[in-house]
């Protein structure tokens, strides 16, 4: 996809949701819910919910009309792939549409002094950052990843 330079900047936002997707779909239930927590925090299926709920906070913020429909994810009940992948999918729409509109606007998203560019880069972190926790709470937990998705998840082009 070349397309124009807002084509491209969403898309990469989206790119990072597919990666998110993908090793969604590659885990198991039982792997979902595996945690080195004596408190039961941190399985890959709660920071999943996390990152859906920071969206949802981050939207609630800068353009609560893009939230209205969208409802936060309680970490103390079961979360199932099916919800965490349509609630994943939901919150990814409305963040490119957040992301859009603030291109659209020059660069410029309310109650984020950075732009809207950063704004993406941060999001983007955060949420390799918990992959990267999930992958290796994981692999701790004797969860073996295939190999087309732990190196997979690197070809942007392909995801």
């Amino acid at each position: 996809m070349n397309g124009t330079m807002l084509d491209q900047f969403v898309e990469t936002w989206h790119i990072n949701n597919r990666i998110n997707l993908t090793l969604l779909d590659e885990i198991n239930e039982e792997g979902l819910n595996v945690t080195l927590s004596k408190q039961g925090a941190e399985t890959p299926a709660k920071q999943f919910a996390h990152m859906h709920n920071v969206r949802l906070w981050k939207l609630e913020k800068m353009d609560a009309k893009l939230v209205q429909d969208l409802e936060k994810l309680s970490l103390k009940k079961e979360l199932n792939r099916d919800l965490l992948r349509f609630k994943l999918i939901r919150s990814a729409e409305a963040i490119g549409n957040l992301l859009k509109n603030g291109f659209e606007n020059g660069g410029e998203i309310e109650r984020y002094h950075c732009g809207v560019f950063t704004f993406m880069g941060y999001l983007i972190s955060h949420e390799a950052h918990h992959r990267g926790k999930m992958m290796l709470t994981l692999k701790q937990c004797g969860y073996d990843l295939s190999k087309s998705v732990k190196y997979g998840i690197w070809d942007w082009n392909k995801i």
